[in-house]
């Protein structure tokens, strides 16, 4: 806390002119450095806690989207109905999201799309979401960057309260599946391995992944104690069932747990495998993602190489149970590797 922003924010608590109250830190300008102390007041119990975290500042988010479109209410009506009546909705429910950042981003995602939708009707169509036709939402879908894809959850949801209800939102399908070979994954793992000068942290991320395939949204929400060592070896819990961890890879999780982030600062004895630098989080999907490309791992053809190799060897409901996937996602990985029943892996590097 040693910038002019946070020495700042501190001159404030110490004069009295910043409250200590969530509403005062809200209506401050938003910055990593309001967070990070609000954050590490929250964590030594000198602020209310607020519940989720990613929830918490989800909702002063699409505050201020939606006031963008506050001067044409018929794009802040029905932006405001998807995000408040539809996400915000679901981030609230009980049981809440298992990962609330990955739910959170999705939304933030998906409710952007939407008002850019909605401002290009406006725009260039000059009609009102009320009166959409077919051809606009083809024609929307043929051109522009791929992240339009994100406005069918917009579309759909206003077909499913009765608005619009005879268009279609056709989702832009891929040809085909991209996939690694099996010898480029098994060269990525040797590389994060061997890469001694990269932190364990990151390196043992980027093994679970490429081993069991888990999406990283999930890697970083993995508890400390998802790990176990037991007289049979050490395991990893992904889904239901612990999934053996390799021998070769256990020196690299003991330095991680003994040596790593969990060790240092305010994230000691922390409960996340993979904490963040703020005081009681893990690591932000994105902050590590950034981190792996190190490895120039492509993700979603690594991640279908992978599941495509270990349903050649185990049948799709014990996968699903030791890797954390439903079993239908598991059966149509094993169709496409063309054995839908296979013997229990043994994880090694050959």
């Amino acid at each position: 806390m040693r910038l002019p922003a946070a020495q700042h924010l501190l001159g404030m608590l110490g004069d009295r002119s910043l409250k200590l109250d969530h509403a005062a830190f809200d209506a401050l300008p938003p910055s990593p450095a309001v967070e990070h102390l609000r954050e590490m007041l929250t964590h030594h119990h000198i602020l209310p806690d607020r519940g989720d975290i990613h929830l918490a500042r989800f909702l002063p988010w699409l505050d201020i989207k939606l006031s963008k479109f506050q001067d044409r209410p018929h794009i802040h009506q029905p932006l405001e109905q998807f995000g408040r009546w539809h996400h915000l909705r679901r981030l609230r429910a009980d049981p809440a999201p298992k990962n609330m950042d990955y739910a959170t981003r999705t939304a933030k995602q998906e409710i952007t799309e939407a008002g850019k939708f909605l401002a290009w009707l406006d725009e260039e169509q000059h009609t009102k979401v009320d009166d959409l036709k077919q051809e606009q939402i083809d024609l929307y879908w043929s051109e522009g960057p791929s992240t339009r894809k994100h406005v069918r959850a917009f579309l759909q949801q206003r077909k499913l309260t009765g608005r619009n209800r005879p268009l279609t939102a056709r989702a832009r399908t891929a040809e085909s599946s991209p996939m690694v070979t099996a010898q480029e994954r098994l060269d990525a793992i040797r590389l994060v391995i061997e890469s001694k000068n990269v932190i364990p942290g990151t390196r043992l991320a980027a093994v679970i992944f490429l081993l069991y395939g888990t999406p990283i949204g999930r890697i970083v929400a993995l508890p400390a104690d998802s790990i176990r060592s037991t007289l049979d070896g050490m395991t990893i819990s992904l889904g239901s069932q612990p999934a053996p961890v390799p021998e070769l890879l256990i020196p690299l999780v003991n330095e991680h747990l003994n040596n790593g982030a969990r060790s240092r600062s305010m994230n000691k004895d922390s409960p996340w495998l993979f904490p963040s630098t703020k005081s009681g989080q893990h690591i932000s999907a994105n902050t590590l993602w950034n981190r792996l490309k190190i490895f120039s791992i492509q993700p979603l053809a690594t991640r279908n190489a992978t599941l495509f190799d270990l349903t050649k060897e185990l049948d799709a409901a014990t996968l699903g149970a030791l890797l954390g996937y439903s079993t239908q996602i598991m059966a149509a990985h094993a169709a496409r590797s063309g054995n839908i029943m296979g013997h229990y892996p043994v994880l090694k590097l050959e």
